[in-house]
């Protein structure tokens, strides 16, 4: 998560104000942020009213669909193209958490067929999405062979361009493209070759678009591809959007099946969902700072929704209603070193944290004193919450990321007051930590239970390469999109301008520069979620899902701090807006 950059709405007047602390005037910044969109709305839940039911109805339903399921999955074993629409459908469609070990030995099937199935009759509609499943998977499956065929004189684009330019594009078509533009986001270093079909098939989707029919689902679902890929996406999201397309479009022996299936579960997942969202909300109430720390954005349902991005399944709830705290506590840190605290009051601050115990806050400003005691209490009450299950030594590793994070935001501070614009590389080595690495990669695996061990820990705190590269993702989208406004106050040098200053160029220049660093880091993201990884699956996806929350709030302005656009319409969708079964 990029906490370190915080954008501005030109609304929200930028200034200094001058505060009395003791006998002493301080000048300090002032940032009018939007309040909280959604007041008291998530404070109280009452669980049970699920469409025509109640929620218990309805699970013992999904239960009946589950076993449905399961025997289709078994049916389509013998046909290669069914079983593998059934899977992607299942992944999109949101349920496919329910069969993870159906799903995993349907991939291994396709594995070990695909060089001959390539070889054969196959087009690029297959091949592209039987590859993009498997690389989802972790199945290395190199791409210069897999797409070999598509070839002329050594060249994807020019095969594509003789098949595909010049001429009105049928549904079939815009499909194959569609599919080839997905699978093409699963590149790894070195694959040039996938680049070049990024470029052509955006390109030419974009050009089909005024061909295909407003009302037509294709349409929406290509636009919103050319967006925000489905592979970039919000897990959630994408589920939502793809089951109106799947009701509209899809034909077939299981088709009301899953969509039943997928309706049902997505609402009991809302219902989950909200019931943790009422807990958040109620914990930041009770905890009190928002109105103490008026400086700062008041945003624990926007939280909420972002770290729904990490994992959304009901076995992660605890996981879930953890790291919002924390993620909560981090932003109001944020605030606190961006926007409030003098140098010297933020050394006061960073020695405190390093110090971690009650009697370090003496002497804090009142409202330093407020955030600092919550976050020791929380941290405490989450520290009994896991030592149940014997996980109590997690909290160390937290402690010690959370050390690491103060003493980056004073090193930018300290930068900001001074105005000086560091080097691309010295900047980074504070920014990756200011955007949440390592903070949020440990705070998102307590509540795992077992599958968190040292060993886990101590490689996300030895900053190994792939998570390394997720937050690059999140700083870099953060700073592209935040550059020109936070330059209207005094703040530390973003990535834009130390590249800028650094190598003498443009702002435009800087921005392409750095989003080539962005894909590039996506690819070591690809690379490292490769078989053999180091740890199981579960442990890497919340740092895939890190680098997706960077899209999802940064790809086109700050959606975070300014909440009341796209954000808001989304938490409506997810939280707000069952599915009509």
């Amino acid at each position: 998560m990029a906490l370190a950059v915080v954008a501005l709405s030109p609304l929200y007047p930028v200034a200094r104000s001058q505060a009395t602390a003791g006998n002493v005037q301080v000048s300090r910044k002032r940032v009018e942020y939007h309040p909280t969109i959604w007041g008291d709305h998530f404070l109280s839940y009452s669980p049970g009213q699920t469409q025509k039911g109640d929620d218990e109805y309805w699970s013992r339903r999904v239960e009946v669909l589950k076993k449905e399921t399961k025997r289709m999955l078994w049916d389509v074993r013998g046909s290669k193209q069914e079983e593998m629409h059934v899977v992607d459908d299942l992944q999109r469609l949101g349920i496919g958490y329910h069969f993870e070990e159906e799903m995993e030995e349907a991939l291994f099937r396709m594995k070990e067929t695909f060089n001959s199935d390539v070889a054969g009759d196959e087009d690029i509609t297959s091949v592209a999405l039987r590859f993009r499943l498997l690389r989802q998977a972790g199945h290395y499956v190199p791409a210069t062979d897999v797409f070999s065929k598509f070839f002329k004189e050594g060249k994807m684009i020019n095969k594509l361009e003789e098949d595909y330019f010049g001429r009105r594009l049928g549904r079939t078509d815009v499909r194959g493209l569609l599919n080839l533009y997905e699978a093409a986001f699963l590149s790894i270093p070195g694959e040039e070759i996938l680049d070049e079909a990024i470029t052509f098939t955006s390109k030419l989707l974009r050009s089909q678009l005024p061909n295909i029919q407003e009302s037509d689902p294709l349409a929406n679902r290509v636009r919103r591809a050319l967006d925000l890929p489905f592979y970039k996406g919000m897990p959630r999201l994408e589920s939502r959007n793809y089951i109106p397309f799947y009701e509209a479009v899809r034909k077939g022996r299981n088709v009301d099946l899953l969509l039943e299936f997928a309706k049902l579960d997505f609402n009991l997942l809302q219902s989950l969902h909200l019931r943790e969202l009422s807990e958040i909300t109620t914990w930041w109430k009770e905890l009190g700072l928002a109105p103490k720390l008026h400086f700062a954005r008041d945003r624990a349902v926007e939280l909420y929704y972002w770290i729904l991005t990490l994992y959304y399944e009901p076995k992660y709830s605890r996981s879930r209603t953890i790291t919002t705290k924390l993620i909560n506590l981090a932003t109001v840190t944020d605030d606190i070193y961006d926007v409030y605290g003098t140098i010297e009051e933020l050394q006061l601050l960073t020695d405190a944290i390093q110090r971690w115990e009650l009697g370090a806050m003496e002497p804090l400003p009142e409202c330093m004193k407020a955030y600092y005691r919550a976050l020791l209490d929380t941290v405490n009450d989450i520290e009994d919450e896991i030592s149940t299950q014997g996980h109590s030594y997690h909290i160390d590793y937290l402690k010690d990321a959370m050390k690491g994070f103060a003493k980056a935001y004073l090193q930018e501070a300290k930068w900001s007051e001074s105005g000086y614009v560091p080097s691309v590389e010295e900047h980074m080595s504070a920014s990756l930590i200011t955007a949440g690495y390592p903070i949020l990669p440990v705070a998102s695996l307590l509540g795992m239970g077992d599958i968190v061990t040292r060993e886990a820990l101590d490689w996300i705190l030895s900053r190994p390469d792939f998570m390394k590269a997720s937050a690059v993702v999140a700083r870099l989208l953060d700073d592209i999109a935040s550059h020109k406004l936070e330059q209207e106050r005094t703040h530390v040098a973003s990535t834009v301008e130390c590249y800028m200053k650094e190598h003498g160029v443009s702002e435009e220049e800087a921005c392409e520069e750095l989003r080539k660093m962005v894909a590039n880091a996506w690819k070591k993201i690809n690379l490292g979620l490769l078989r053999p990884t180091p740890f199981p699956f579960p442990i890497l996806m919340g740092t895939l899902n890190l680098a997706r929350t960077g899209e999802l709030f940064y790809r086109n302005r700050d959606d975070y701090t300014n909440a009341d656009g796209e954000t808001k319409q989304n938490i409506i969708s997810l939280f707000l807006n069952p599915i009509p079964v």
